[in-house]
């Protein structure tokens, strides 16, 4: 894929301004962005170029200057969109940044985080040392306002994918320090090697983490994980069921609400699929295609509109970006809509 598109910058607005949607291109020719606002409408966003990774910020319908993140030290290569970098804005508005390098012995996971002076960021940390093996993802990266960070990752066996796990670095002063690897997820799951997962918090400081399962190598359903004690132990549900004897080579994606609910999005057989973590037998599709459907995305925004974005192609290959927009009640808004340009 030569570009990405970020198209989903209305939906953290926080003005009152009627809904729309603007398609803006990545700045400085990057790839597999990814892309977050913070409370005073700023974007944050992080990009690729070549094996490069950098961060801008977005304000005023001006990009800043570009800052370089990762180190010409790091080694390996990056895998497409399963892979692209993780980003989380914190305690005062603190960026924290998660991303790797795959290698086929040891993969190598990188964290940073931003300065005091907000101006710069720290020296990166490689924060996996035991569990880095038979992975082609980065950690999710979450925060929330209390100084909690979570780097939350899949490892194991390519072979054994149900015996593959979650595991988890966690903080609790703003990503200064981290305790120990700690696997989060049963024995029994399993974790499909090639598809990413994602993570977040809820405004009373749950924290989710929610990806593909692979137990006995065929039980492909999503998995959501749940922490209501800051980490300490998770409880796991199956969201649905997919029986699959090879990885389907999918993303997923989490995002919160006004009111500090969390909902998700996540591929099921081709199909694109949201709902709320509290509430995931309530699930809605978006609009069906015969083109298979994939990288999803989902946002909403302060008045509890939702919109999900899709592409529709071949799997790894150029195809086209969707989206269709919901109200406060998940009912459809408008018919379903596209870019006209292949991505």
């Amino acid at each position: 894929m030569k570009t990405k598109l970020f198209a989903l910058l209305f939906l953290f607005s926080l003005s009152a301004a009627a809904t729309g949607v603007e398609a803006i291109k990545v700045p400085n020719n990057g790839i597999q962005p990814f892309a977050m606002i913070d409370k005073a409408g700023v974007v944050h966003m992080i990009y690729y170029r070549g094996t490069d990774l950098y961060y801008v910020t977005r304000k005023n319908s001006t990009w800043s200057t570009e800052k370089q993140i990762s180190g010409a030290h790091e080694k390996g290569t990056i895998m497409g969109p399963i892979s692209t970098p993780k980003l989380a804005i914190g305690k005062n508005g603190r960026v924290h940044i998660s991303w790797f390098r795959f290698g086929r012995q040891k993969s190598r996971f990188y964290y940073a985080r931003m300065a005091d002076n907000r101006a710069e960021f720290e020296k990166t940390v490689q924060f996996v040392q035991h569990h880095a093996v038979g992975t082609e993802t980065p950690a999710a990266v979450v925060a929330d306002t209390q100084g909690h960070v979570a780097l939350i990752w899949h490892a194991g066996n390519f072979q054994q994918e149900e015996k593959r796990g979650i595991f988890m670095r966690f903080s609790k002063d703003e990503g200064k320090t981290f305790a120990a690897e700690t696997r989060i997820s049963g024995e029994q799951a399993g974790a499909c090697a090639c598809c990413s997962l994602t993570a977040a918090f809820d405004t009373n400081g749950n924290l989710y983490a929610f990806f593909r399962g692979a137990e006995k190598k065929v039980k492909r359903g999503m998995i959501l994980a749940k922490s209501t004690d800051r980490g300490r132990s998770f409880a796991s549900l199956e969201v649905d069921k997919w029986s699959l004897t090879s990885c389907p080579v999918s993303t997923n994606a989490m995002a919160q609400d006004a009111k500090g609910k969390v909902w998700m999005s996540w591929v099921n057989r081709n199909k694109i699929y949201f709902a709320r973590t509290d509430k995931p037998a309530l699930f809605h599709q978006v609009p069906a295609s015969q083109a298979r459907q994939g990288s999803p995305s989902i946002a909403i925004n302060k008045k509890g509109e939702i919109m999900v974005a899709w592409t529709e192609g071949p799997m790894m290959a150029a195809g086209r970006l969707h989206w269709q927009l919901y109200d406060a009640q998940c009912k459809p808004v408008k018919t379903k809509a596209s870019l006209s340009a292949k991505i």
